[in-house]
């Protein structure tokens, strides 16, 4: 019984070692929000200090003239989409367009829609306005193991879903 035992902890310490790697490199790894009527340092101070607080997020940095808020995750960790709108407007802000970088896993849900997976955060990503060839390419990703990268805008949907629109999109390796 203790050998059956030890083999069953020896596959899952592999399963997981093997695991891990491509799980790890799930993430939103960057976002940029568009942070409407920052007009000052002050405002910018503010704006920063509320978005540091965003979990998964190790740093901040601010275009004032531009109007926009870059963050980038912090190591092995995927930045919390849902807390980045409610932490604009606690600054006293109105939150605009976000853009995002994320990786994660290709999967058709059962409406049949097209879905990142980001590991580690309940924030899967429905991708819209695909074209046919775009979609064809990305049901050939369902079947891999393989993560693919995409750059869009996101977009709340009424029914708490976010909507992912690519811009671009490759595999990783």
């Amino acid at each position: 019984m203790r050998k059956g035992l030890s083999l069953i902890k020896i596959v899952f310490v592999a399963i997981t070692l093997f695991l891990t790697p491509s799980l790890v490199q799930a993430q939103i790894y960057s976002l940029s929000v568009v942070v409407e009527g920052m007009s000052c340092p002050f405002c910018v101070y503010g704006v920063e200090k509320k978005l540091k607080k965003v979990e998964g997020v190790k740093s901040v940095t601010t275009n004032m003239k531009d109007g926009v808020a870059t963050l980038i995750a912090k190591e092995g960790r995927s930045i919390n989409i849902n807390q980045v709108t409610p932490a604009v407007r606690d600054s006293g802000f109105t939150p605009g367009m976000i853009k995002i970088a994320a990786v994660g896993k290709i999967k058709v849900d059962e409406k049949q829609r097209f879905v990142l997976l980001i590991h580690g955060v309940e924030q899967n990503l429905i991708l819209s306005g695909l074209k046919d060839t775009v979609k064809e390419n990305l049901l050939s990703y369902t079947k891999s193991e393989n993560l693919v990268e995409i750059h869009g805008t996101v977009n709340k949907q009424p029914d708490e879903a976010w909507t992912l629109s690519p811009d671009h999109y490759f595999v990783k390796n």
